[in-house]
């Protein structure tokens, strides 16, 4: 009699046993599929923050690569430009910050101006009187577009190539009627057709320099401003990056 409770006992037991082994089972699959969905999820989710970083730092080498071989392009153009223009670019250096750009963003600028209009035939004297000029004109149509310097000195050297519309944006109307009115071609005395393409290139810088006196001084008096400063933030830490 005994021996029939103690194996009634046995089997209830053992049943007991098998049923929480069985649950144990279930949770412990269940358990195992969660955590292998969420391993799953982070995994994904570390996946695309890896894809992002490597985008960064693929853009950032992108960057870099491109600013390097900018600068190592201005030393070679900076180099092969006439002393009297390198010296005048040279003591306007320190006017870059008062006009919301960097050195090395001067530097580019400045250079690439100066060799163009060399390229037309104007003297380096005259390219050096104007420097300063130029330079604070390309500032002013920035500030006065709310543009990158880089932006609006890349367009005033197209304007000088006869693309007259992107000044439009700059407060400055150019044509061949505004040009041949401005106080240089009414000295030489020369219509736009009959001006070597020096003349041509000087005649349409004046033009620029007295349709742009309405903005004189916009970069400088707008310098300490929330807007150039970010972009000068900005340009300071591509540089620092590169």
């Amino acid at each position: 009699y005994r021996w029939i409770i103690c194996a009634s006992h046995l089997r209830a037991d053992t049943s007991n046993f098998e049923s929480g082994m069985s649950q144990a089972q279930a949770t412990s699959g269940t358990f195992k599929a969660v955590i292998s969905q969420n391993l799953s999820q982070i995994g994904q989710q570390m996946s695309q923050t890896g894809k992002k970083i490597l985008s960064s730092l693929g853009n950032i080498i992108t960057t870099a690569s491109e600013w390097s071989a900018q600068v190592e392009q201005q030393k070679f153009v900076y180099n092969n430009l006439d002393g009297t223009v390198q010296k005048a670019i040279e003591n306007n250096k320190n006017m870059a910050s008062s006009l919301g750009m960097t050195k090395q963003q001067y530097m580019n600028n400045t250079t690439a101006t100066a060799d163009f209009l060399s390229r037309t035939g104007m003297s380096s004297q005259a390219i050096a009187d104007q420097s300063s000029k130029l330079t604070t004109l390309t500032a002013d149509m920035a500030a006065f577009a709310d543009v990158p310097v880089d932006v609006a000195a890349s367009d005033f050297r197209s304007a000088l190539m006869g693309n007259f519309e992107v000044m439009d944006k700059y407060g400055v109307s150019l044509s061949v009627a505004t040009i041949e009115q401005g106080s240089y071609a009414k000295e030489i005395g020369k219509s736009w057709n009959n001006m070597t393409q020096a003349e041509k290139a000087q005649a349409t810088l004046n033009a620029m320099l007295e349709q742009g006196s309405s903005i004189s001084g916009l970069a400088k008096q707008e310098s300490g401003g929330f807007t150039m400063q970010l972009q000068l933030m900005k340009q300071r830490l591509m540089e620092t990056a590169a």
